[in-house]
Parts: C-alpha cells; sequence; structure tokens
C-alpha cells in the first residue's frame, strides 16, 4: 500500500494529473470557506466515478454530461457566499465525479497491478484506488490545508477573488470538454507524461 500511495504521489507531479489537479483545486479554492468539506466531496466523487469506470461499470461519460456537470457544479461555489456545506460537497462531490471521466491515468506497475484486478477485486480494489488517488491528489489536499492556514483578514478580504477565480478555471475545464477541446488536451498532457 505505501509502495501504491508513493507511485501516486510521483504521478502527481506528471502532466497527466493535472485533469485532476486543476479542478480540484479550482473547487477548493472557488468554495474558501467549506474548502474542506469541498475537498473531501471532490475526492468522494472522483474516487466513486473512477472506480465505477475501471471496474467496467460505466464508460468514460459524455461530453455534454462531463462538461455540463462541470459547470453546474461552479454555480453554487461562486453564487453563495457562505453557501450550506452540503450543497458545497454535493457539487464537489459532482465536479470530481465528472473529471474521472476525463482522467486518463499515468499507470505505472503498482497502479497497473490494481487495474488489472479491479473487475475482481472488490472493496479492496476500492480502498487500493483510493490510497493511490490520495497520492495523487496530495498536493492539492496540502493546498487545502495551506489555504486554511492562511491569516484570516487575508482571506476575508480576497473570498470573492478566490471564489471567482475557481469559478472560472471549472468554467473553462466545462467549456473545453464541451467543445471537444479536452481531448486534445488530455492527449497531449498524456503524451508529455513518460511514467
Amino acid at each position: 500500500m505505501v509502495a501504491l500511495f508513493a507511485e501516486g504521489l510521483t504521478t502527481s507531479a506528471f502532466p497527466c494529473s493535472l485533469v485532476l489537479a486543476v479542478p480540484g483545486m479550482a473547487v477548493a479554492v472557488a468554495s474558501r470557506r467549506s474548502s474542506a468539506v469541498a475537498g473531501a466531496g471532490f475526492l468522494i466523487g472522483l474516487l466513486a466515478s473512477s472506480w465505477l469506470r475501471f471496474a467496467g461499470i460505466i464508460g468514460v461519460w459524455p461530453s455534454l454530461l462531463t462538461g455540463t456537470t462541470v459547470l453546474l457544479a461552479a454555480i453554487p461555489m461562486i453564487r453563495q457566499e457562505t453557501g450550506p456545506a452540503g450543497l458545497v460537497g454535493l457539487a464537489s462531490a459532482s465536479a470530481g465525479a465528472a473529471t474521472a471521466s476525463l482522467w486518463r491515468p499515468c499507470v505505472g506497475v503498482e497502479f497497473g497491478q490494481v487495474l488489472t484486478h479491479m473487475e475482481t477485486s472488490g472493496l479492496r480494489g476500492v480502498a487500493e484506488l483510493a490510497i493511490y488517488l490520495l497520492g495523487v491528489m496530495a498536493p492539492v489536499i496540502a493546498s487545502i490545508a495551506a489555504l486554511n492556514a492562511l491569516p484570516g483578514r487575508w482571506l476575508e478580504r480576497s473570498e470573492s477573488a478566490l471564489r471567482i477565480a475557481g469559478g472560472i478555471v471549472l468554467g473553462i475545464v466545462a467549456i473545453a470538454t464541451l467543445m471537444g477541446a479536452h481531448e486534445r488536451i488530455i492527449d497531449e498532457l498524456f503524451r508529455r507524461s513518460s511514467f
């Protein structure tokens, strides 16, 4: 399990992981006051959708569904000044689930073994995928912790700008997906990632 986490952490530095990291950070920044809830929701949605996909239960989401889901997930984060944590968590989980459909993972030895047995491994496969994803998303988790450690006064002054910036990034991801440009972007990121 340690080797699996380490492999995930290693791949977090590769361009292929930006497909997860950029929307994950955008969700956390856009929902600053509830960034821990947003981060957890994003990870839960990401894990559930990735497991369903890699276990062969569902396929890749159609671009229209993925883009629309990300766009709709951004709305409560941008519009709500403090927003109910449940709504932020649900929107973040939806964004995570949609983002999982865009992800083409960098597969090393450890994660390759997990993927090979995902269809038959049951809960063990879910746990292994979760460990790998925690490694991949570790920089995002650390950034959320750092964001929450910033002085309250600075955050209060920049709250609106952070929400808007996160929402814009999610909007760009959604529009790129709706326009079909995400495939070219993902292909290029994957091409630049050698593991």
